[in-house]
């Protein structure tokens, strides 16, 4: 009789793991299926885009709030040159100064 007992709490246990493994592989499939759909959702979204731009390609791009990466990066492009213009204003500066005297 205690035998039976012993073995039918090991085995409610061993259940009870079973349990809380297929939630966990549960979730992780759902994860993974909300994953899928992002990425089939971008591979849209990006197949859209290149349509568009293939039909307007002399259409300016503009950029909106939600481009704010791809608005720094094109800050980051113009500062560049701004410097780099910058320095050869200096320069110019500096040869006409020792022009003039």
């Amino acid at each position: 009789m205690l035998d039976a007992k012993y073995e039918l709490i090991r085995a409610e246990q061993q259940v009870y793991s079973l349990q809380k493994e297929e939630a966990k592989l549960e979730l992780r499939l759902a994860d993974l299926r909300r994953g899928q759909a992002f990425l089939w959702d971008i591979k849209e979204l990006n197949k859209q885009y290149l349509e568009h731009r293939q039909t307007h390609p002399k259409e300016m791009e503009e950029y909106g709030a939600s481009s704010l990466p791809a608005l720094l990066l094109e800050t980051r492009c113009v500062l560049g040159v701004e410097d780099q213009l910058k320095k050869i204003n200096d320069r110019l500066e500096k040869r006409l100064q020792e022009i003039g005297e």
